[in-house]
């Protein structure tokens, strides 16, 4: 696997692998390796541009075991021209994930097919967020809902030797950013990720959730789109 996928002098897009933090955090070992050491080692520049700050030029972040593309700017005007686009929803982000079934929870499953639960944080747990279909879900969370916007693609039936249940590969764009948004609502729609310990089936070798792909609009009106390819043992 290439770590960088794409690298001009505004923007760099390093391939994340699963089980692999997007930035360091206060609760880890500070020598631990992150994907912002990795876009340093790259591209030292990062250290001199972004001084003050542990993200260095970070534009996103990708739940520890999510693989896929993320992105860094290089410089600060990179950086406020892209936060723009992605405050503007010209950025769209896909995602492909495997899921353990198909079991639609009431409502009539028809790709492509646009998810709109809001999501909030679960007032019993640190980790897990909680979709809010009704009123009384928001006794069930911290603050306010947030609103979440997830496009199902497509759902397609593999065949694989790999389990002996039903695997189904998915593709979803999403126009917000909450956090786990994906693995909340694929759930929420009776399509739990494979080896989500949080919100589906925790026994596999890791939670199959990889942003594919990311297309964002540059300051020159241009429009580029970077891929990460699907990891080697996607499916067997």
């Amino acid at each position: 696997m290439s770590l960088v996928l794409f690298e001009d002098e505004d923007l760099l897009a390093l391939h994340k692998p699963s089980d692999f933090p997007s930035l360091p955090h206060k609760d880890r070992p500070l020598n631990e390796k992150t994907m912002v050491s990795l876009a340093l080692e790259v591209c030292p520049a990062l250290d001199h541009n972004w001084p003050n700050s542990l993200e260095k030029g970070l534009l996103h972040r990708l739940d520890r075991e999510t693989s896929g593309v993320l992105l860094f700017a290089k410089n600060q005007t990179a950086y406020d021209e892209l936060k723009k686009n992605w405050k503007q929803s010209s950025v769209i982000k896909t995602y492909r994930a495997l899921s353990t079934m198909v079991d639609p929870r009431g409502v009539e499953f028809r790709t492509p097919y646009l998810c709109e639960i809001p999501i909030g944080h679960d007032l019993k747990s640190k980790k897990r967020m909680r979709a809010v279909r009704r009123d009384v879900d928001l006794k069930r969370i911290r603050g306010e809902p947030r609103r979440a916007i997830t496009r199902v693609v497509y759902v397609q039936d593999l065949k694989t030797t790999r389990h002996d249940f039903p695997i189904q590969d998915i593709e979803v764009e999403i126009k917000t950013g909450v956090m786990h948004q994906i693995r909340v609502h694929l759930m929420e729609l009776g399509l739990p990720i494979l080896g989500d310990p949080l919100y589906g089936e925790a026994s596999d070798s890791r939670l199959w959730l990889h942003a594919w792909k990311i297309q964002v609009l540059r300051d020159s009106g241009r429009s580029m789109s970077i891929e990460a390819p699907l990891p080697d043992d996607w499916i067997v």
